[in-house]
């Protein structure tokens, strides 16, 4: 028995359906080709070219986020789902190109960098005191 989960799909248009099945598995193809190249190491071995693990993690996450956006196949897909699915693959591509550069101009110490060191760096230290007060609550001293 087929339970009734909510509103029935809303049938897509073929076109629409047969580009967003394609790119779907486009996508999902260059994400397990990515995968294997990791494991392989193919880019130092074939390319001499050694890459950070946050490149490749980049790469996985562009794809990965343009099959969240292009996946279900149940519901058409709107101009927004195509363009939040361009820009993260875009997006998570330029870092992944950039990244050497990018994590280098960190040692410059730009403002916008200061300023978010600085925020993240007073959040810990108030985490750090809120959990040595809880330890100290459960485990107290004798």
């Amino acid at each position: 028995m087929k339970r009734h989960t909510g509103a029935p799909p809303v049938p897509a248009t073929a076109a629409g359906s047969r580009l967003a099945a394609a790119c779907t598995n486009v996508l999902q193809a260059l994400l397990v080709a990515c995968v294997i190249a990791w494991v392989l190491d193919l880019p130092s071995r074939v390319f001499g070219v050694a890459l950070y693990t946050e490149q490749f993690l980049t790469v996985v996450l562009g794809l990965g986020l343009g099959l969240a956006y292009l996946a279900e196949r149940s519901v058409p897909r709107h101009w927004w789902d195509w363009t939040a699915a361009s820009v993260a693959v875009i997006l998570c591509g330029y870092i992944a190109v950039r990244y050497p550069d990018l994590s280098n101009r960190l040692t410059m110490r730009p403002l916008d960098g200061i300023i978010g060191s600085a925020h993240f760096r007073e959040i810990n230290t108030v985490r750090e005191h809120e959990f040595i007060s809880a330890v100290v609550e459960v485990y107290p001293q004798h």
